[in-house]
């Protein structure tokens, strides 16, 4: 889904940026945010109807909660996690 949120497109520095002691409180913030920003970009759909990479929304939520990188790593494996940050850098560019 092209229009589909990267939330860290908003959050990018937080590839380098941990959370210290991220709380509950966090956690379920920055997944509200997520859900607010992917209802706002699919028109009055339904969420369960919408189609859109795991990966990239797999991406989003370790951004969300500030994970360091080894944490990241530990989430989504070197391979998703390299190629997440080159479609964030990409979309970043303006080419997304």
């Amino acid at each position: 889904m092209d229009g589909a949120p990267i939330v860290s497109l908003l959050h990018l520095r937080t590839v380098t940026h941990t959370k210290p002691g991220i709380s509950r409180s966090d956690v379920v913030d920055s997944l509200a945010l997520l859900h607010q920003e992917w209802q706002e970009s699919i028109d009055g759909e339904s969420l369960i109807d919408v189609q859109a990479s795991v990966g990239l929304l797999l991406g989003d939520v370790v951004m969300m909660l500030g994970l360091s990188s080894d944490e990241q790593i530990a989430v989504l494996g070197e391979e998703l996690r390299r190629e997440f940050i080159q479609v964030v850098r990409y979309r970043n560019n303006g080419n997304g």
